[in-house]
């Protein structure tokens, strides 16, 4: 999700309704995951419910960024950065799992 003045535009203690989710396209977790998934950040099993999942195209023209992505990654990225959607799901490790910045050929 992203962030305003360093805090998460969603409470983290969110039932998530009424966000928008987008989906990394063709990569894990799937989609219909987030239906099964409890919120660790509250004292009750809350599970989350009421969002819209997003799958997006396999290419997305940014606004923001002014250019177009086709790596589903960065489609989703691009697509929260430019407000498209409220959230991405994807591995919390991901971003450092697929961070290139250290190897670009990765």
């Amino acid at each position: 999700m992203r962030l305003k003045d360093g805090k998460p535009e969603i409470d983290p203690k969110s039932d998530l309704k009424d966000v928008k989710v987008v989906d990394v396209k063709g990569w894990a977790p799937t989609s219909d995951g987030l239906n099964f998934v409890k919120n660790r950040c509250t004292l009750k099993p809350t599970y989350f419910l009421g969002f819209e999942m997003v799958t997006p195209d396999d290419s997305y023209k940014s606004k923001s960024q002014k250019k177009t992505f086709t790596i589903a990654n960065d489609v989703a990225l691009a697509m929260l950065l430019d407000g498209a959607a409220d959230a991405v799901w994807l591995y919390a490790d991901q971003a450092q799992y697929y961070d290139c910045s250290q190897n670009p050929d990765k």
